[in-house]
């Protein structure tokens, strides 16, 4: 068997009506979508929207600030955005959210960094895409989309 190699950087995101922090520290995702998210009509507004967003680089990587940003259908500016500076990468490792792979499956240890966004009333105008990307100097990074659009009308026959 081969095993792939870990990219030097990824991230991904799950869109969710709600994501709580515990206070044990755990997330609780609530109602995570899966497939696309409906809204009565559009333009329209979503009630609510929660994206956890996770980036993840190899520890053997230089470490770049890293802004995500999240759009929404048809507007070029972002409705989220964050920085997160070179030295708030480095500490990931010190901060315990260091994945260190181990046999059978061996790989290098991992940079992790989750955050989490919520919209109270997100203004949807268009059917599309909610997109999330990375910008880690001149490369963008797909970290995450969701499909969005009017939900479907009975028929009446």
């Amino acid at each position: 068997m081969t095993i792939a190699n870990t990219p030097p950087y990824f991230g991904r995101t799950i869109f969710a009506e709600d994501v709580r922090r515990e206070v044990n520290g755990q997330l609780t995702i609530v109602g995570a979508f899966a497939g696309g998210i409906y809204i009565d009509e559009l333009p329209g507004a979503l009630n609510r929207l929660a994206m956890l967003i996770e980036f993840q680089q190899r520890e053997d990587q230089d470490v770049l600030p890293v802004t995500i940003r999240a759009y929404a259908p048809g507007n070029p500016e972002p409705i989220f955005e964050h920085l997160h500076s070179a030295e708030s990468i480095s500490e990931a490792r010190e901060s315990s959210a260091v994945l260190d792979f181990v046999k059978p499956f061996p790989g290098p240890a991992i940079r992790r960094i989750t955050q989490v966004a919520v919209f109270v009333g997100l203004e949807i105008n268009e059917p599309g895409l909610i997109q999330v990307r990375g910008f880690r100097g001149d490369e963008v990074l797909a970290m995450g989309s969701m499909l969005v659009r009017a939900q479907p009308q009975p028929t009446v026959g």
